[in-house]
């Protein structure tokens, strides 16, 4: 997924339930905007990837791709 911009951002949360209907709440780190003119939340993240040379780095990625709801937080 390709952006054309990023802000970060404070208050919002990307909400789903998982398949035990446990609500997951992943806090929004920033919004981005694609290249199609989408608004999507970042959320941060640790592992995966490749961080052989970097264990343990975060980094910022798209919520995942369940049906969910973003929320502020009052």
């Amino acid at each position: 997924m390709d952006f054309v911009s990023v802000s970060s951002c404070t208050g919002w949360q990307f909400v789903h339930k998982d398949d035990g209907a446990a609500e997951v709440v992943h806090p929004i780190a920033a919004w981005a905007v694609t290249k199609a003119g989408d608004v999507v939340g970042l959320i941060a993240v640790t592992g995966g990837g490749d961080d052989r040379n970097m264990p343990g780095t975060c980094r910022l990625v798209p919520v995942p791709p369940v049906k969910g709801t973003y929320r502020q937080v009052s």
